[in-house]
């Protein structure tokens, strides 16, 4: 990749990352270009603009965690930096969309036990900090839940502090029940692994787009603690052509992940980065530890450069405290089925 040494720019150690108007330009590329043409000047742009929110997220994920311990200790927290591919992807998909503004670049995520636990830690984290500023909420939960059935509270931070290198950077917080995060990472198996177009983005209305809708209301009833009917069940009796498919797939892919994730769990599972590489067409995910900042980002940037044209494989880079916690929190990455057919098969069980 070609250096910005000749562009206008900010500078951090040997790193160079790139002006604002740099940015925006690298974005509209992306946006309106599909050739070939300054393709590597404008990719080296948007990679360094994604480097440079690393940092930033690190000590956002600190503050979250901070907050955290005071409210649920038990509830997992991670972090990740937004893949190459789905960041064009979202600039083409939202037209007026510039990358400067573009909120979840940097990304959180904290899964917590269940309903009365999450509304504890939003009122905690729903407030502006030293550096950082809520800029703006989603609110996913019962009364608003997303049309396709995606559940969840989303927070938008602006850094508001001195750092000169994280001025106008922004992150999002993701804050799920377990539940709630096991709906949304099986629909992610399902349009990875099925090439289900726009099935995450909750713009499919296919059998698979209906299942996941249905599904999400009777998990919320579930949480809640309310009464299963016979209704509910038949919801599921119907679509038992889909569970089963579900269930295939995950002795498929999940036996023949079980060694391997047990071997890389007993040896790495203290590292604080993760790079993980999903290839739909094989078995079992590649995962790459790296032990500071500067080495995990040098090998998402490869690996991605290498696949970049290849949406068979998903390249990742997770942050977290242990193997364990980036597990839990991505079961996508994982093809890790089980959590949600154990859901679906305690729904069929409750008495009526």
């Amino acid at each position: 990749m070609p250096q910005l040494d000749d562009l206008e720019s900010q500078k951090r150690k040997d790193v160079t990352f790139p002006s604002r108007n740099q940015v925006t330009k690298a974005g509209d590329y992306f946006r309106k270009n599909k050739n070939e043409e300054n393709k590597e000047k404008y990719l080296s742009i948007l990679f360094l603009y994604r480097r440079q929110h690393n940092d930033f997220l690190e000590e956002a994920k600190k503050l979250f965690t901070k907050k955290l311990k005071k409210v649920d200790k038990k509830a997992i927290i991670v972090g990740r930096l937004k893949r190459i591919p789905t960041i064009i992807e979202k600039l083409r998909y939202h037209k007026t969309m510039s990358l400067s503004s573009m909120c979840d670049i940097a990304g959180c995520r904290i899964i917590t036990k269940n309903i009365e636990n999450q509304k504890k830690i939003i009122d905690k984290l729903n407030q502006d900090s030293d550096f950082l500023k809520v800029k703006g909420v989603r609110d996913y939960n019962p009364c608003n839940a997303r049309d396709d059935g995606y559940r969840g509270y989303h927070l938008i931070y602006s850094y508001v502090g001195e750092n000169e290198e994280y001025k106008k950077l922004q992150i999002e917080l993701q804050i799920r029940t377990e539940v709630q995060n096991v709906w949304a990472t099986a629909v992610e198996i399902v349009d990875f692994s099925k090439k289900v177009p726009n099935l995450k983005r909750g713009e499919n209305h296919t059998l698979w787009g209906s299942f996941f809708k249905q599904v999400s209301g009777l998990f919320e009833k579930l949480e809640k603690g309310e009464k299963i009917r016979d209704k509910d069940k038949q919801i599921l009796k119907k679509n038992k052509a889909l569970i089963e498919e579900f269930k295939s797939f995950q002795k498929e892919k999940l036996e023949r992940n079980k060694n391997l994730i047990e071997v890389f769990f007993s040896r790495f599972h203290r590292k604080k980065y993760y790079i993980l590489k999903q290839d739909s067409s094989k078995n079992s995910p590649i995962i790459l530890t790296a032990g500071n900042e500067e080495e995990a980002n040098d090998i998402y940037q490869k690996l991605e450069e290498k696949n970049l044209k290849d949406s068979k494989v998903n390249v990742v880079l997770i942050a977290a405290r242990s193997f364990k916690e980036a597990e839990e929190a991505y079961l996508n990455y994982f093809s890790d089925t089980k959590s949600f057919i154990l859901l679906i098969e305690k729904i069929l069980k409750e008495n009526s």
